[in-house]
């Protein structure tokens, strides 16, 4: 499955890359609103054959098993892109949060890997090997990278969150060492670092 994983690299510079995917795998989307009442899964709801989102009641255990192969199609594709250039380091953590639509920041280098995540709309790291995860329905993700520092973020930024300062928050992380590139998806953005 994962070398059909309906997922796309969106950007790459230095050791991190920047993913998006999406819940749903029709090839055709003509027919959003019939395919928005098929389940993916035997006792899911109608959150799409890939939903990683545990907070929706779907099957938990399709769902784990979705976040995991998402992991291995993220370090496929990190492995068939080093084939061709540098060498890449493989994704051993996707953190996931609960978005509460606030402007909490969650540090996942201060914390274990859990499978109960924290709760909060963004997400910081420094360390090698971590992808940071967002989902979004009708909010937009944000990824942000500072070269010189090695930081990285990846934001939930619904219109809660931008009211309450989540972009500005999880900036006040970074140092005053350079410049902080930024991208915005319009699905799930996959955020990693190597």
């Amino acid at each position: 499955m994962t070398n059909t994983f309906p997922m796309t690299m969106i950007a790459q510079i230095d050791d991190v890359a920047v993913f998006q995917t999406a819940a749903f795998v029709y090839d055709d989307i003509d027919d959003s609103a019939a395919k928005n009442q098929r389940t993916g899964y035997a006792g899911q709801s109608n959150y799409g054959e890939l939903n990683l989102g545990l907070h929706v009641n779907d099957n938990a255990l399709q769902v784990l098993d979705n976040r995991m192969n998402l992991l291995a199609a993220i370090n496929e594709q990190l492995t068939d892109k080093s084939a061709q250039n540098e060498q890449h380091a493989a994704i051993n953590r996707l953190h996931w949060v609960s978005q509460v639509h606030g402007k909490h920041i969650h540090d996942v280098d201060a914390t274990t890997l859990n499978m109960a995540p924290l709760s909060a709309d963004a997400m910081v790291s420094q360390q090698n090997g971590r992808g940071l995860a967002i989902m979004t329905a009708d909010c937009v993700p944000i990824v942000l990278y500072q070269p010189t520092s090695g930081k990285i973020a990846a934001i939930h930024a619904g219109w809660q969150g931008l009211a309450c300062g989540v972009i500005q928050e999880t900036v006040n992380r970074f140092t005053d060492s350079g410049p902080i590139q930024a991208w915005i998806a319009f699905v799930s953005v996959r955020k990693i670092m190597k």
